[in-house]
């Protein structure tokens, strides 16, 4: 515990004593002069001050070791996601991650940029209608349900059961693979409880039964970097729950013996006459478990064509290239994630530098440094030249003391130089530091052509459900393309603070958890600011295989800081976060469970 400034001074004025040849019996250290007591309480409180400054320099060089030692993949900024609805114009075409999407936030103002995450093959179709219970319903290019038809009370569709209309434009081809998403709004369970489910149903096309398959069928690209395909694959996992790709061939409708367009299941049970408002459809059947009920059923939405997106946007830098060092500071207005790409006005490639090509010394490669060179010194080099220049200004008497004319000129010249260089410095607001690109072994004549991604971070979250987003590009349709989940899990660069749990995380784990304390530390390096203590034991749980029944679980269980007013929604989202976040990171053999306890707020 540190001393109070009191009982420094009481020390200081004991001691002075003794000096002073007081004996020890007769010291009182309140009878001192004023003056005396003035000058000692002074040199107590800096003392105290200097104390406190040595104890917090500690953790100081701690934190900047770790800002030092972690992976920059750890500690960027980490962009929003969400799950999008785009329709091509084209019979088939695709979403690529460099396809740009624009939306305004509706809180500030400010323009979010949203990109897949991912390749994903798209159709031109759309899901028009659906249809169960008592209920059918016509979809809207917004996501709406505009009920269509009502039966009687006597008549309902088979309980367990969902008919999907899909609107497919004439000319596709008949083997499609299409791809689905599910989801249910104000439900008293979370979500990923009915969508782990999904996987258990059965669809058919007149009678004849279609391949499904749990997830997305996006297309990986082993050239991404380690930082957008972690971030790409985290974005893709989470919602993986939700879509179901079903492969099989959807002919084009036929009529059937009694000239209608319209399965048998649907006519039976609905008025044909409102039926018959109705486009040509292609009517797809799927039966559900039976953990979803009749009210669960008519809250079930399902979206053809949806994906994964990110919060981030592409950028382009232009340089000119030297015969010298290639250094080029990368401007942004937002915080930097990863270069995309790298290329000169020849044509040339290049590669991110790694150990494998440093040993051909003319390999072209490129190098990105976000934070200067790794050392403890934190001034970056206008800082240096500024406080050089306060030198030499300051100390300029000691050298023209010597005497010598040559010196002195000498002297001036430096002065003028450092001046010059000075006024051309442009100021530089305190703040992020300016990442920039070190090129190696380029042309000596040309440009070089940067492209990067950057991306809102934490100001891209809580965009809500059905915002409108627009597209410049020519390949998507403008009407219908909405947001199907609010925007979260946008971050800014760790915190020093926030970078020792996810420092301990990187020493314990290797991005493998393998024990209790490397379960911890996941949990924590995860939410740092509002886990306050995660317990480990032994539990069991109902499988979602109905063929299983109960089986053995490994509960987390988390407690929150009483500081973290986390909504009920929020502690969901948590939830689901740490899930999938140890999911990737565990090699045990039972199944996890995280449980949040005694929530500070719900």
């Amino acid at each position: 515990m540190l001393d109070t400034r009191d009982q420094i001074k009481s020390r200081m004025l004991q001691q002075a004593a003794r000096l002073w040849g007081y004996q020890e019996a007769a010291i009182d250290t309140t009878a001192f002069d004023p003056l005396v007591d003035l000058l000692v309480g002074a040199l107590a409180t800096e003392s105290e001050r200097v104390y406190s400054e040595i104890q917090a320099s500690r953790g100081r060089i701690l934190e900047r070791l770790v800002e030092l030692l972690l992976p920059e993949v750890v500690t960027a900024p980490k962009p929003a996601h969400s799950v999008m609805a785009v329709r091509p114009i084209e019979l088939l075409g695709e979403a690529t991650r460099t396809d740009s999407f624009t939306t305004r936030h509706p809180q500030t103002g400010e323009e979010i940029a949203l990109s897949p995450a991912g390749r994903f093959p798209l159709i031109n179709g759309r899901v028009a209608c659906l249809a169960t219970g008592h209920q059918l319903w016509r979809i809207d290019d917004f996501g709406n349900n505009i009920p269509v038809a009502q039966a009687s009370l006597q008549r309902r569709l088979p309980d367990y059961t969902l008919w999907i209309g899909l609107e497919l434009m004439p000319g596709l081809p008949q083997d499609l693979s299409l791809r689905f998403f599910f989801d249910w709004k104000n439900l008293p369970l979370p979500i990923y409880d009915y969508a782990q489910h999904l996987p258990q149903t059965r669809w058919w096309l007149n009678d004849q039964s279609l391949v499904v398959e749990p997830g997305t069928d996006s297309q990986l690209d082993p050239h991404l970097s380690a930082a957008l395909r972690m971030m790409e694959g985290h974005a893709e996992r989470y919602y993986r729950t939700n879509f179901l790709t079903v492969h099989g061939r959807f002919p084009t409708p036929t009529p059937n013996a009694a000239g209608s367009f319209l399965p048998s299941g649907l006519t039976d049970v609905f008025d044909p006459t409102l039926l018959q408002t109705l486009p040509m459809l292609t009517w797809i059947r799927v039966a559900f478990p039976t953990v979803f009920g009749a009210d669960i059923m008519a809250k079930t939405e399902c979206v053809l064509n949806a994906i994964p997106v990110l919060n981030r946007q592409m950028g382009r830098s232009v340089f000119r290239l030297t015969d010298g060092l290639n250094v080029f500071p990368i401007q942004s207005d937002l915080p930097l994630i990863e270069l995309a790409n790298v290329t000169d006005s020849d044509g040339n490639d290049y590669p991110a530098y790694v150990e494998a090509n440093a040993s051909d010394p003319t390999a072209r490669s490129y190098a990105l440094r976000r934070q200067g060179v790794g050392r403890f010194d934190s001034r970056n080099a206008d800082e240096t030249v500024r406080q050089l220049i306060d030198l030499l200004r300051d100390e300029s008497a000691s050298f023209a003391a010597l005497g010598y004319d040559s010196l002195r000129s000498n002297i001036d010249d430096i002065q003028k130089s450092l001046l010059r260089i000075r006024q051309s410095i442009p100021t530089v607001a305190s703040g992020e530091p300016v990442p920039f690109v070190i090129v190696n072994n380029g042309p000596q004549r040309g440009n070089l052509f940067v492209n990067h991604w950057s991306t809102a971070a934490e100001r891209g979250n809580r965009l809500p459900i059905g915002a409108r987003v627009d597209s410049t590009a020519p390949s998507f349709r403008r009407e219908g393309i909405i947001l199907l989940r609010p925007t979260l899990g946008g971050m800014a660069r760790l915190s020093p603070s926030a970078s020792l749990p996810a420092f301990r995380q990187a020493l314990l784990t290797r991005g493998r958890a393998l024990t209790v304390e490397d379960i911890r530390a996941v949990c924590r390096a995860t939410a740092p600011e509002s886990i306050e203590r995660v317990d480990i034991q032994k539990g069991c749980a109902v499988s979602p295989d109905p063929r299983q029944g109960l089986i053995r679980t490994l509960d987390i269980h988390v407690t929150l800081r009483s500081t973290a007013r986390l909504t009920a929604e929020e502690q969901r989202q948590l939830t689901h976060e740490l899930t999938i976040t140890l999911q990737d990171q565990w090699t045990g053999l039972l199944p996890l469970r995280v449980l949040l306890t005694n929530p500070a707020f719900a």
